[in-house]
């Protein structure tokens, strides 16, 4: 699935993005999925740089199913440690969650916009062009779980 990012390329956006990205790793605190082969952890890094700076979710995906990933993982069931194989849409997951983390945190940073209200802009979406929608009704303010 291609992640629908509507201001990916601005290059303050990808600025932003790849500032963010750069201050988890000079925090030491980048996210490494468990499912990232530990042989494949540099190839990883560079993969992860390489979509942030100019690259989308579907690219990103491909080199992760390229051999990236474990071919095991385990989960637990009821209590207990099982081992199954690797989930079939494990890299586009993995490629999607890390490309909109960036994304998310890029676009809100001071800095990475303001930009022009367009055509097919709802009135009160902010400046990033990020909107979110909470589904199961409700007002997210008064404490709705999503779970009416």
């Amino acid at each position: 699935m291609n992640l629908d990012l509507q201001h990916i390329n601005d290059p303050d956006v990808r600025k932003a993005m790849i500032d963010e990205l750069q201050a988890d790793i000079d925090g030491e605190r980048l996210f490494i999925s468990p499912r990232i082969s530990p042989l494949r952890l540099k190839e990883y890094g560079a993969a992860l740089r390489e979509a942030v700076e100019e690259g989308s979710d579907e690219a990103f995906a491909a080199k992760l199913a390229a051999g990236m990933l474990r071919t095991r993982e385990t989960v637990r069931r009821k209590g207990l440690a099982v081992e199954r194989s690797m989930p079939k849409d494990a890299p586009r997951a993995l490629a999607e969650e890390e490309l909109h983390r960036f994304y998310l945190r890029g676009s809100g940073r001071e800095g990475a916009g303001p930009r022009e209200q367009g055509p097919g802009d709802l009135p009160g979406q902010d400046q990033a062009g990020v909107q979110v929608q909470v589904q199961g009704g409700g007002d997210p303010r008064a404490g709705s779980t999503g779970q009416d």
